[in-house]
């Protein structure tokens, strides 16, 4: 039998933190929605190495925090993503369901952090495989075969929605990685 999945809260850190760091906006102050908020030492961390003025509103699932921030799952809120500069989906998983309604509701440039792992046996999401073309009827008839090169795959999806400035960190196996994308940037 296998073990569950071992969640790592911020593996990775000085990596997601440099990504953060070397990617605010110019605004002041920079203005965050941080959909997995946890603890918020990442974006304390950003604050301490860029001495920017950072404001964040945090969702998490957890409760008990000794944070102001909205308790619940972010899939749950509707958020007028005009109100932000960055838009912060370091999950424990894939991130796509949010990154989809970002993509889909946003209007504004945003900067979108995402970290995206292929967790357990390394299982994509349908949402991801759709978007790709892949069919149900597919799936439903070798799933296994189409879980293999989640990054790729993943990338290939921000191409398709037009996102072409992609800052990638990633793990040597390539099942963890961390991004940094730009959407509604302005056409040159």
């Amino acid at each position: 039998m296998n073990s569950p999945a071992i969640k790592t809260d911020n593996s990775w850190f000085d990596e997601k933190v440099r990504l953060r760091s070397d990617n605010l906006p110019d605004a002041d102050p920079v203005k965050v929605l941080d959909m997995f908020h946890g603890s918020g030492s990442i974006w304390d961390e950003v604050r301490k190495k860029t001495g920017r003025t950072i404001n964040i509103l945090g969702i998490d699932k957890k409760s008990g925090m000794p944070l102001i921030y909205l308790q619940g799952d972010n899939r749950k809120f509707r958020v007028d993503y005009s109100h932000f500069h960055i838009i912060d989906c370091d999950a424990y998983g894939s991130p796509v369901t949010n990154l989809q309604d970002v993509l889909k509701r946003s209007r504004t440039p945003l900067t979108v952090f995402l970290t995206f792992i292929q967790t357990g046996m390394g299982r994509l999401p349908n949402n991801l495989l759709f978007a790709l073309g892949y069919t149900p009827a597919m799936l439903d008839k070798c799933q296994t075969i189409f879980n293999r090169h989640g990054q790729k795959k993943l990338l290939d999806y921000l191409w398709m929605v037009g996102i072409r400035n992609v800052k990638m960190y990633s793990t040597f196996d390539k099942r963890k990685s961390y991004l940094c994308v730009k959407i509604n940037e302005p056409q040159i």
